[in-house]
């Protein structure tokens, strides 16, 4: 596996200990499809992969690297089980920015890494879905919709993701 996620192309990894593919895998096997509750179900799946993630992470830029790829395996999973990303990413949102203390990381940080993983999935779910989770962002976290918008520009900008 590249280090690149090329624009377009979802990664292939068979990598088992890929916290991204975890999460995905949690999602695909979750039997989440056309579940009412699926979001608030994934988010809880998410919070108990990044536990695991950030108990092998010791530094802030692999902790902040958990926390999005997890992010980014959980709305990909949901978005390719036709869940409702802005959902999916409100619960994902709130479960992970409440228990940012329990983690050992600050609300902000925590916050926007979260964006990070979220927005690069937006690229492939296209403006509409990223112009409702944008609504829910500013409903949730007053005044955080403005980071959310400049981290999906410069993904945008990038147009590829590393990992």
């Amino acid at each position: 596996m590249t280090n690149q996620w090329h624009w377009g192309i979802k990664p292939v990894s068979d990598d088992k200990n890929d916290f991204e593919n975890i999460a995905y895998n949690k999602i695909m096997n979750g039997r989440l499809k056309g579940v009412e509750e699926g979001p608030e179900t994934a988010a809880g799946l998410a919070k108990a992969t990044l536990a695991d993630a950030l108990s092998k992470a010791k530094e802030k830029p692999e902790m902040r690297m958990a926390v999005r790829r997890v992010c980014r395996g959980t709305a990909r999973g949901m978005a390719d089980i036709a869940q409702d990303l802005a959902q999916t990413s409100r619960f994902l949102l709130k479960n992970l920015h409440s228990a940012s203390a329990e983690f050992g990381i600050e609300p902000k940080d925590m916050l926007l890494w979260c964006f990070e993983g979220i927005a690069d999935v937006t690229l492939l779910a296209g403006p509409g879905p990223r112009a409702n989770i944008l609504k829910v962002i500013d409903i949730e976290f007053p005044g955080a919709g403005a980071d959310f918008t400049e981290v999906c520009r410069k993904a945008k900008l990038k147009q590829w993701w590393t990992k």
